[in-house]
């Protein structure tokens, strides 16, 4: 099966891998996804026909009363970019999980796929958030 993570926000993080076991996968690719291009560039990454996608993984947003704050007259681009991710896959009718930010401080990148991420913040946290979930849920999929 083959897996879509996202990590939402003016820049879109994405990354790609085909799960190969339990708690195993390869990755297939990372991108940055700029607001301008990101519906399409979104739906074309999950409708992709030699990626077939089996399971969407992107970060939830909650607000926070000690962020609220700092969060007056923002936009929320995170929040529209994981309404569009889940609008997308439900049409697809592809499983989405959603995961805390946190989620993603709790695995490191493997020196094999770190070249790949290099000046790229977002899809190195993309990347982060389909390690951990390969490695808590995985299982669970393969």
């Amino acid at each position: 099966m083959n897996i879509i993570a996202f990590d939402p926000g003016e820049t879109t993080g994405v990354a790609r891998a085909k799960l190969t076991g339990p708690r195993t996968y390869e990755l297939i690719d990372v991108a940055q996804i700029t607001w301008d291009k990101r519906f399409e560039q979104t739906w074309n990454f999950l409708l992709d026909p030699e990626v077939h996608c089996g399971m969407v993984i992107a970060e939830d947003f909650r607000l926070y009363a000690s962020a609220a704050q700092h969060l007056i007259n923002n936009m929320f681009p995170a929040v529209k970019v994981i309404g569009a991710i889940e609008a997308f896959a439900w049409m697809l009718n592809i499983p989405v999980h959603l995961e805390p930010p946190a989620s993603r401080m709790n695995v490191t990148i493997p020196d094999i796929d770190a070249p790949a991420l290099v000046d790229m913040k977002h899809a190195r946290d993309a990347y982060r958030h389909l390690r951990y979930w390969v490695l808590v849920h995985g299982k669970e999929h393969f």
